[in-house]
C-alpha cells in the first residue's frame, strides 16, 4: 500500500484534518465578523468565544497530526486486526460521550472547578495516564485557568 493511502486511513490524521478545517473556518469567521462590525474591543465582542474555540481546535489538530505521524512511523510493527481496533475506538468514543453527559449533569451540583477536576482526572485515567502528579497538576491547573479566564477575565458566569 502506498504511503499516501496509509496516511489517509490513519484516524488521527483524519481527525486532525477535520479539526484543522473547522478551526481555520471558525477563525476566519470570527475575525471577519468582528472587524466587519468595527469592534476594536475584544472583551465585549460576541466573536471572542468563537475565536478562542478556533485556536483550541487548531492546537488540537496539531496534536492529533503529531500523533498520526508517530503512528505512521510505528506502522512497521505488527498490529491488531482492524475490527478489534474499530471496536476499541468506538468504545472510547462512547465512554467519552457518556461521561461528558455525566459531567454536564454534575456541573450545576458540584460547581465548575470540582466537576472539571473530576472529569479531567477520570478521562486521564481512562485514556491510560497513570502518573498521579501529572494527572493532578493538569486537572487542577486547567480547571483553575479556565475559571480565571472566563469568570474573572471575561466576566462570563460559570456554574
Amino acid at each position: 500500500m502506498s504511503r499516501f493511502k496509509t496516511a489517509i486511513k490513519n484516524h488521527s490524521l483524519q481527525d486532525a484534518l477535520l479539526f484543522a478545517v473547522f478551526g481555520i473556518a471558525l477563525l476566519i469567521h470570527a475575525l471577519s465578523k468582528h472587524y466587519a462590525q468595527a469592534m476594536p474591543d475584544w472583551k465585549m465582542s460576541p466573536y471572542l468565544f468563537p475565536l478562542l474555540v478556533s485556536i483550541f481546535l487548531i492546537l488540537l489538530s496539531t496534536s492529533l497530526a503529531a500523533d498520526g505521524r508517530r503512528e505512521l512511523k510505528q506502522s512497521a510493527e505488527p498490529k491488531q486486526n482492524e475490527a478489534s481496533l474499530q471496536l476499541n475506538y468506538g468504545k472510547k468514543v462512547l465512554f467519552t460521550v457518556l461521561f461528558s453527559i455525566v459531567y454536564y449533569i454534575l456541573m450545576p451540583i458540584l460547581t465548575f472547578i470540582p466537576s472539571t477536576i473530576l472529569f479531567l482526572t477520570v478521562m486521564f485515567l481512562y485514556l491510560g495516564e497513570r502518573r498521579p502528579l501529572v494527572i493532578g497538576l493538569i486537572s487542577v491547573l486547567t480547571a483553575v485557568f479556565v475559571y480565571a479566564l472566563f469568570a474573572l477575565g471575561l466576566n462570563v458566569m460559570l456554574p
